[in-house]
């Protein structure tokens, strides 16, 4: 073929090409007149030769899952098809710009509409360069709508499983970012790690608050959590604080430490399940799958000494823990006139009233006593002698000299079992060898009048007349029928108080004394009405009368034929209670009590 055919044929191809594409256009252009608004999109199939598709890193790009709560503003998607001849699809949102045709010729599109391409064109009529000529053209358009969707914003969604009480940081990010996620597990769990289909955003994942740089797509991110078990670390007696106590995943080493108080020594822990576990002050151990509570146990160091004041002791000191070996010294305090005698089960010296050991290697109980010293004397003040002196212990041989205190208008008269001579209210005398009990009496010259006036109920009083100062007067009444007595009361307080005992006793002052017996009226005993009304089928009843409050009452009945007892119906008081036993008892209130009796038709069988 000469050269003049060859421009020809070229030429015609071009004209061609330029006809297919002006159609392809006008065409495009008609059906965006008709399309719907709703979604636009462009589809231009070039078929005059093979297209290869556009380089990846500008062409992809990321489609977020249908489960993200945000979504991408802007999403430009391209990928070949593979039919005889490839066919390339351009997808834009509404933001996406507008495409230009490749040649002056072709009209411009905003959003051209999805065509059908031709693929039956065979390659020797569509030259290859030009072909490929107009594909590139149109490749800036595309890399301008993706290049702004590869640097965001891209939806970052993070959330967590149940046992997340809060998670932060999610929303949208431009890629390259650092972004900051961060969650609080619920009480009772513990963060174990983020999990995500991303593995840019992995590494040191473990972490709580976890920074990261945004990739250039969406990522979603998903705090586990694992559900912790309880231990509860108590301290019992001797303890004054323990730790280690807490939410712990079931296999971890866990350290439990218990302080102890003065005095004390670790004893043991106990667990809630297994009794005595360790004897170690600080225990460590895997935590089992359930909740446990562990008690630090202590006891009181060195052994126990007790020390009781016996028999001449008023108070002894000492009483104590102490060490093996340990000095003790014990202080006694004995009542006036004795000494100390002997510590039950101690073998030591005694100095005075203070005796020191070393401590065995055992507890002990010690009881402290002490002996008299001398003989005894106990001195009584008799009549008319107000007070006397002298009582204690003396050794055989001491000189005892007694004071008394007598009553105006007396003297001092003698000392009972005593053989010496007086001298006014003062006596001397050498203390024999043994116990002695004295009793001062006094006489007197001058006597008071006591005298009772006798009131309402009072039939006759007994005790009244003369006495001397201190003597003893005893006073009392006998009372007329229906009264009983309530006081003796007094016109001379400051000598003698009034006293409620019917019959009284006192000492005489040096002063007249007068009373008056006072009485109260008894009460009379009332009867009380039981009434009991007969219910259906009652015959008759036993028990209805008048009672005193107290009186045990027991009430009965008697059915008529075919009916048996059901209850007893209580119409008052509400303090007898209501009954269905028959033969019924109670105790007889203040008041009247209404009762009735009921009874029931007996069910007779039927007879087929």
């Amino acid at each position: 073929m000469d050269k003049s055919k060859k421009i020809m044929i070229a030429v015609i191809a071009v004209l061609g090409v330029i006809c297919v594409a002006a159609v392809g256009i006008l065409i495009g252009s008609h059906m965006n007149r008709s399309a719907p608004a709703a979604e636009p999109a462009a589809t231009e199939a070039i078929t005059q030769a093979p297209f290869e598709p556009a380089p990846t890193e500008w062409m992809q790009v990321y489609t977020e899952p249908a489960t993200e709560a945000y979504e991408p503003d802007e999403i430009a998607t391209a990928a070949p098809t593979t039919t005889q001849a490839p066919t390339t699809t351009w997808t834009y949102t509404t933001k996406a710009p507008t495409t230009k045709a490749p040649t002056t010729k072709a009209p411009t599109t905003k959003a051209p509409t999805t065509t059908q391409a031709p693929t039956t064109r065979t390659t020797t009529q569509a030259p290859t360069t030009r072909a490929t000529t107009q594909a590139t053209t149109t490749r800036p358009t595309t890399t301008q709508a993706t290049t702004a969707n590869r640097n965001g914003p891209f939806a970052l969604i993070v959330n967590s499983d149940n046992g997340g009480y809060e998670v932060s940081g999610g929303g949208r990010y431009s890629s390259g970012e650092f972004v900051k996620v961060s969650m609080t597990p619920r009480v009772g769990y513990k963060f174990v790690r983020w999990e995500s289909s991303d593995t840019k955003v992995l590494p040191n994942s473990t972490s709580q608050t976890y920074v990261f740089q945004m990739p250039t797509s969406g990522v979603s991110l998903h705090a586990v959590t694992q559900a912790q078990t309880l231990l509860t670390v108590n301290k019992g007696k001797g303890i004054s604080s323990v730790s280690g106590g807490g939410y712990y995943t079931p296999g971890d080493k866990v350290t439990i430490t218990a302080q102890l108080e003065t005095g004390y020594e670790f004893a043991g822990w106990t667990s809630s399940s297994a009794g005595t576990v360790s004897n170690s002050q600080s225990f460590t151990f895997t935590m089992p799958n359930k909740p446990t509570t562990m008690t630090a146990n202590a006891k009181a160091k060195g052994y126990s000494l007790t020390v009781t004041a016996g028999s001449g002791v008023r108070s002894v000191t000492g009483s104590g823990r102490y060490n093996a070996g340990d000095k003790v010294t014990l202080y006694v305090y004995v009542n006036d006139g004795y000494t100390l005698n002997r510590f039950s089960n101690l073998n030591a010296n005694y100095n005075g009233n203070t005796v020191t050991f070393n401590m065995p290697a055992k507890d002990l109980s010690l009881t402290a006593t002490a002996k008299a010293q001398g003989y005894s004397l106990r001195v009584t003040a008799g009549n008319g002698v107000r007070s006397v002196s002298g009582d204690g212990r003396y050794n055989a041989g001491d000189k005892v000299t007694l004071y008394i205190s007598m009553y105006d208008g007396y003297t001092l008269n003698q000392w009972s079992n005593l053989n010496a001579s007086y001298n006014g209210n003062t006596v001397t005398f050498y203390m024999p060898a043994r116990d002695l009990s004295l009793t001062a009496t006094g006489k007197s010259a001058n006597k008071h009048m006591v005298t009772v006036t006798l009131g309402e109920g009072v039939r006759d009083v007994q005790g009244t007349g003369k006495y001397a100062p201190g003597e003893t007067v005893t006073l009392t009444c006998t009372l007329d029928s229906g009264y009983k007595f309530a006081q003796w009361e007094s016109s001379n307080i400051q000598y003698v108080r009034s006293s409620t005992a019917r019959t009284f006793t006192f000492k005489m002052p040096d002063a007249d004394v007068s009373f008056i017996a006072r009485t109260e009226k008894e009460e009379e005993e009332v009867e009380y009405l039981v009434g009991i009304e007969l219910g259906e089928g009652i015959y008759s009843v036993d028990g209805s009368g008048y009672y005193k409050p107290g009186d045990r009452v027991t009430v009965d009945c008697r059915l008529e034929d075919g009916y048996s007892f059901s209850s007893w119906t209580i119409r008052y008081p509400t303090s007898v209670d209501e009954v269905s036993t028959k033969r019924y008892t109670f105790t007889m209130p203040r008041g009247d009590v209404m009762l009735k009796a009921n009874g029931r038709e007996n069910q007779e069988t039927p007879i087929f």
